[in-house]
């Protein structure tokens, strides 16, 4: 059976990935950063990283900030967040608390 359609709980694995992936996302503190809009979160399969683009309000008022988040599972056929990351220009910001182990990916 291709990895998409393994189960876990009662929905196909993608889907079940997808609602931990939006449950991190909303869960995110982003170190006083607003955000303003988003992309749709983009995989691989088999794979353990879900990432989307992130768009924040700047707070001089110029451009938006454009960031990458990222949510990090703890193994290929599950939907276990292990860790949730944001990146902007480089650096990593803000913190993720619904992990379950240290915010950085394995």
């Amino acid at each position: 059976m291709p990895t998409g359609m393994r189960t876990n709980g009662s929905w196909p694995l993608s889907d079940a990935r997808r609602r931990a992936a939006d449950i991190a996302f909303l869960d995110y503190v982003f170190g006083g950063l607003t955000v303003a809009e988003t992309g749709g979160w983009e995989f691989t399969e088999p794979g353990l990283k879900y990432s989307r683009s992130v768009f924040f309000e700047n707070p001089t008022g110029g451009d938006s900030i454009h960031g990458c988040f990222t949510v990090v599972f703890v193994a290929y056929d599950s939907a276990s967040v292990y860790g949730a990351y944001a990146i902007v220009d480089g650096h990593e910001i803000g913190s993720c608390a619904t992990c379950i182990a240290a915010p950085s990916p394995p």
